[in-house]
């Protein structure tokens, strides 16, 4: 009887002393002090700054439906609307950053669908500008713009130059006219001025009106066509920039974009999601899909172009669907490029989220479109005023440009006061505009 009780107490004690090593165990990790050279609950550090810079209408558009329709970006975006428009300005209601350029020579009345106003416009506010890229850090500029009208086409140029020297990764999201709906001479004029803007461009990719109105439902509205067309520019800026920010067992980061960006000079975007029993067959019928149906207006090289692929797979995804996606992408490009990282998710769910970024060409039309254009060599006030000669004022590239008020205009030899209102500079550069480009046709 009394071993028993003695080895009941010796039991009792052995318990003891095991709870007192546990408690002195986890006394011990908690008072552990590791060694950090940054701050742990610093949630900017290691994430990019990213601005996004819509200018002209169709970008102030962009941005207004990013910020209606996404409310929820990234807290690493910061977004700005830029044009000569002020009225325009006021239709985003404050939600986001807004720049008026050339409030001297415009006074917020817009470029009158002049890019040569818009250049201008954008020289004299060269400074703001670069306070704005400067103020804060900025690692990747997006540019979101159309051309082929004034603002877009003339002062996307001179700020994608601004961010050039600045060192600063910029990506262009373009937008084209619509031959069929807007004519020869606008989709000409575009071409001509996406060649000053491309020169100052990382990369870009360029939305076509055509293909938006192309790939539209019968029974979809012109303007929710349109819309889609920005969902479209809203994901490619979102989804980048949240391939960045994830963490994850793998992840891309900032140097995988900025490789892709610098390596490859056009890109096309594409977003899509199926389940992890579809097959080879259909993965590949899936990505075909999403290809012809976007909005894009470039060409995919074939097996020379490089893809950027994110994978968001649940866990228990089997290995082997891992390799049929892996066989649906070596279809389009070679194995030596193409780069895809998993995004293991530990939540319940069987749907893959696929995000990609491929390198693609210029279209062959668009490339044809190009050869064909011949411009004349127009001399800028001839072309704005036709012969009638202006007091001018100096801007920053030594480019003259008239007064709005107290104008003096040489007529008949002789000098007459004039105070000229914006409307009647608009309606003459519209006029003159007119004039010149019917040499084009």
């Amino acid at each position: 009887m009394e071993n028993k009780v003695l080895k009941a107490i010796i039991n009792s004690q052995k318990e003891n002393d095991n709870e007192n090593v546990n408690i002195n165990a986890n006394d011990n990790s908690s008072n552990k002090s590791f060694f950090n050279n940054f701050d742990l609950n610093d949630e900017s550090f290691g994430l990019v700054n990213v601005k996004v810079f819509g200018i002209g209408g169709a970008g102030c558009n962009a941005i207004k439906y990013i910020l209606d329709k996404k409310p929820n970006i990234p807290k690493n975006i910061s977004t700005y609307a830029i044009n000569t428009d002020a009225k325009a300005l006021k239709r985003l209601n404050n939600l986001t950053n807004q720049i008026v350029i050339g409030k001297d020579l415009l006074k917020g009345l817009g470029a009158g669908a002049n890019p040569i106003i818009g250049k201008q416009a954008a020289i004299e506010s060269e400074a703001d500008i670069r306070k704005i890229l400067t103020s804060t850090p900025t690692d990747i500029l997006f540019i979101i713009a159309g051309m082929g009208k004034g603002t877009g086409s003339g002062a996307s140029p001179e700020i994608a130059r601004i961010a050039k020297e600045l060192g600063i990764m910029t990506i262009g999201i373009i937008n084209f006219p619509s031959l069929k709906a807007e004519g020869n001479m606008v989709l000409q004029n575009a071409h001509e001025h996406f060649n000053n803007l491309n020169h100052y461009l990382t990369s870009y990719t360029l939305i076509s009106n055509d293909k938006i109105i192309d790939n539209a439902d019968n029974c979809v509205g012109y303007y929710d066509a349109f819309e889609r067309a920005n969902d479209q520019i809203a994901h490619i800026i979102i989804s980048t920039v949240e391939l960045i920010n994830g963490s994850s067992d793998q992840n891309i980061d900032f140097s995988d974009i900025k490789t892709f960006f610098n390596r490859n000079h056009i890109f096309q975007w594409g977003k899509f999601t199926f389940d992890n029993k579809t097959n080879k067959e259909t993965i590949l019928q899936i990505i075909e899909d999403n290809v012809r149906n976007s909005v894009f207006d470039v060409l995919l090289e074939d097996k020379n172009t490089t893809m950027l692929v994110a994978a968001k797979i649940n866990h228990q995804t089997l290995s082997t669907f891992k390799n049929e996606i892996k066989d649906s992408f070596s279809t389009i490009t070679s194995d030596n490029n193409l780069s895809i990282v998993y995004d293991i998710s530990y939540q319940q769910g069987e749907n893959v989220d696929i995000c990609y970024l491929i390198s693609a060409t210029e279209s062959s039309k668009q490339q044809t479109t190009f050869k064909n254009i011949s411009h004349p060599k127009v001399d800028i006030d001839e072309f704005l005023f036709g012969n009638n000669s202006f007091k001018k004022i100096q801007t920053a590239n030594n480019t003259s440009f008239p007064t709005r008020n107290s104008t003096k205009v040489i007529k008949s030899n002789k000098i007459i006061n004039q105070d000229i209102e914006i409307s009647e500079i608009s309606s003459s550069l519209s006029t003159s505009a007119i004039k010149n480009t019917k040499t084009l046709n």
